[in-house]
Order: C-alpha cells, then sequence, then structure tokens
C-alpha cells in the first residue's frame, strides 16, 4: 500500500485546525480528497464519537500501517465502536465508500450489541494468547502474523476447548487506536458462531448490511487501556 505524504499533511491539517469535540465529515473527506486528486489508497470511517475518532479511524485506514505485527497488539483494548474500511483504487469512490460507512457503521451498534461486542476488552498476552470478553461473550485463541503486511490470523476457541476456526483480520494502529476489519463474509461466519454461545437471536438482517457495498470490510476499532 502506498504511502502519500500529501494526504498525511492535509490530515494532519484538518486535525490542528478542527474544533475538538465537532467534525463536518464531508469537509474533511473534501479537502482531503482535493489534497489527493489522482491518488489512491484505502479509506474509512467511524462514527463513534468526536474528532479524535473521526480523524483517527480516518488516518489509520488512509495510511493503513502495514508494518503491524503481534507484538504491537500486546496489552488491552477496549471497544470503542464499530469499524468499516473499503478497499479502492479510486479516490472519489473510496471518498464516497467513507461517507456511506458511517451510516453502515451507525446500523452496526445495535447488531454488535446483541452479539455483545459492546463493552468488550480485548487483551493479548506476550505469548500471542488473546482473551475477549464481555458480559455474554467470552472467547479466548491466539494471534499469528498473516502472510501479508498487516494481516493477523485470530484463531478462536469457546470456552477454552471449543475451536471456532481461523480468521484473518487487517489491523490497523494510529495513536492508541486499533482497528480490526474482516472480510464480511468471514466477520458474518464468526457472528453466527459467537451468537449461538451468546444466545443471541437471529442476525439475518446483519448479513443485509454487510452485504450492502462491494469490498467492504468490517469489524471494531478499540483504544488501549494498558
Amino acid at each position: 500500500m502506498r504511502k502519500i505524504s500529501v494526504l498525511l499533511v492535509a490530515a494532519i491539517c484538518c486535525f490542528m485546525t478542527a474544533s475538538a469535540q465537532k467534525v463536518d465529515l464531508g469537509s474533511l473527506l473534501g479537502k482531503l480528497s482535493s489534497a489527493t486528486k489522482d491518488s489512491t489508497a484505502t479509506a474509512g470511517s467511524t462514527s463513534s464519537a468526536g474528532l479524535g475518532g473521526v480523524l483517527g479511524s480516518l488516518l489509520s485506514n488512509v495510511l493503513g500501517n502495514d508494518k503491524i505485527t503481534t507484538d504491537d497488539m500486546v496489552g488491552t483494548w477496549q471497544y470503542s465502536s464499530p469499524a468499516v474500511a473499503f478497499k479502492s483504487d479510486d479516490l472519489l469512490k473510496k471518498a464516497g465508500g467513507a461517507a456511506a460507512s458511517a451510516a453502515v457503521e451507525q446500523k452496526l451498534v445495535e447488531y454488535y450489541k446483541m452479539i455483545g461486542f459492546d463493552g468488550m476488552t480485548l487483551t493479548v498476552a506476550d505469548d500471542k494468547s488473546f482473551t475477549m470478553r464481555s458480559s455474554r461473550l467470552s472467547l479466548s485463541g491466539t494471534v499469528e502474523q498473516g502472510s501479508e503486511a498487516g494481516e493477523i490470523l485470530f484463531k478462536f476457541t469457546a470456552l477454552k476447548k471449543i475451536p471456532l476456526g481461523s480468521y484473518t483480520a487487517h489491523v490497523s494502529i494510529v495513536a492508541g487506536r486499533m482497528t480490526i476489519t474482516f472480510d464480511t463474509t468471514r466477520l458474518m461466519a464468526l457472528v453466527n458462531t459467537i451468537s449461538k454461545f451468546a444466545g443471541s437471536t437471529s442476525l439475518s438482517a446483519l448479513n443485509s448490511v454487510l452485504q450492502q457495498f462491494d469490498g467492504m470490510e468490517a469489524g471494531f476499532a478499540m483504544t488501549k487501556q494498558r
């Protein structure tokens, strides 16, 4: 993935001049679009709250830290919001996708509550074992480096002994904020498996939300606690 220095400068300028509590996503994307005309990258957005969340999500997806490893994930992370990312070589398409992703993320909030993702904490130990806990779910497993830069393989188990399969995620970390996104088909498979253990009702409507756009990945954003 190519790093675009002009895009970084534009994003930082937006950060320095915007309000700490209020941000116009359309305006921000407009500034980025004009500053990076004819460039390519990966875009995303977050819909949860304030400048820090929106800009953090935007930067993490635009810059796409390709050097993330499992060592960078060690620590305890707290769920903050759903996350959506688009893969595209067209800046205009990405800008449109980023605007659409805010609406998708908002729809995901209620479904994530049903699954038990809200209030979730992820703890990754030095040996790369992990636990993922909330009021409605308790999962564990291991994380491994994927075959490509930025890819992390999650191997999930339930009740510490029931294998739930392996899922490849794209992970990005910017300023203590981590986004973990999966191919939507794989995320839906994981959600269906988790819902059986968490006692969730049918989530067929969630599949419709996740399949709205081609090239979309979905997951969650987390902030580091320690």
